[in-house]
């Protein structure tokens, strides 16, 4: 093993290094001056890891020919300029992973109860809110008929005035990548015939009343003040556990119809919210 000089060297740093981490911590303070060295040899020791191909192109092209094509019905409301009969969508992932399924299956109750509840009770247009669930392809609780029905049955039996719509099977690719599952379930919003959407999270409950009408006087304030055309915006819902964040963005169609997708292919599974209110 050590066949040079060098060698010794770098071993005996990370045998340092590894002693340096079991030390007691104000010991190891004093101790860690006398080797400059470990931080710069383990940083050269270190294996640039391969970047994995992005999947979604290849997909795209795969399933073109199962993709839902926009009516000329929807075409001509696409290019009103008003938002006469908004609807909006609410874009909720829903995972199990490292949840025990009993606790998952309690708290998701409790939690998207409450989200149905206060739709139903502070929108004025409930019957226009569609509450968009994408679930993983391959989630050991939720990837099967029984769960879909039973979350359905969850919020239908305290909100039935809110739509629920279930998200096709998510690839595999798309395992733990939340900004390439909002941007699935953006498009095929718009598509479906969504004029709003909203990114939410299953433990949210909606506190204002009129929150719809709220957003929909904000893009038209907007719009009025920077001269640009109507939906070109994004708008936050106040977040009152964070409130200098812009936890739960919206978004117009207006955003995928000029930029073609929600998120650029750079942002795969955080800062996507941030970037859509910042932009």
């Amino acid at each position: 093993v050590f066949k040079s000089a060098h060698n010794v060297l770098r071993h005996a740093n990370l045998w340092w290094l590894f002693a340096l981490n079991l030390l007691p911590e104000e010991f190891a303070k004093l101790v860690r001056p006398l080797f400059p060295n470990v931080r710069v040899i383990t940083q050269q020791l270190t294996c640039p890891q391969p970047r994995l191909p992005d999947p979604r192109p290849t997909m795209q092209l795969s399933q073109e020919c199962y993709s839902r094509s926009i009516t000329d019905e929807r075409k001509k409301q696409m290019q009103k300029s008003d938002f006469s009969s908004p609807q909006l969508s609410l874009l909720l992932p829903v995972t199990s992973r490292g949840v025990e399924e009993e606790v998952f299956w309690k708290r998701l109750e409790n939690t998207i109860q409450k989200l149905g509840v206060s739709v139903k009770n502070t929108a004025k247009k409930a019957r226009q809110t569609e509450l968009r669930i994408a679930l993983d392809v391959r989630d050991p609780v939720l990837d099967n008929q029984k769960a879909r029905q039973r979350i359905f049955s969850m919020v239908a039996d305290k909100a039935p005035a809110v739509s629920v719509m279930f998200e096709e099977p998510l690839p595999p690719a798309y395992e733990g990548k939340l900004c390439w599952i909002w941007g699935r379930m953006a498009r095929n919003a718009v598509d479906s015939g969504a004029d709003f959407i909203l990114l939410i999270g299953d433990d949210v409950e909606l506190l204002t009343p009129g929150w719809q009408y709220e957003i929909e006087m904000e893009f038209s304030k907007i719009s009025a003040l920077t001269g640009l055309p109507l939906g070109a915006a994004c708008v936050a819902l106040r977040d009152e556990s964070f409130p200098a964040f812009p936890t739960f963005p919206v978004v117009n169609r207006f955003h995928l119809e000029k930029f073609g997708e929600l998120f650029p292919e750079e942002f795969v599974n955080q800062h996507g919210d941030p970037f859509l209110f910042e932009l």
